[in-house]
């Protein structure tokens, strides 16, 4: 896969993170503890 353009980027990044804060929200709600593990390249 090559490089992303910048707003091709964004717009996958976009959903992501709704998803993430929302994971958030649900832990805060409901007192889980949660654990997130992000993997990938810099380069």
């Amino acid at each position: 896969m090559g490089k992303l353009k910048r707003k091709e980027y964004h717009e996958l990044l976009e959903p992501l993170e709704i998803e993430l804060v929302g994971m958030a929200r649900w832990a805060k709600t409901t007192g889980a503890r949660i654990l997130v593990i992000f993997e990938g390249r810099d380069t």
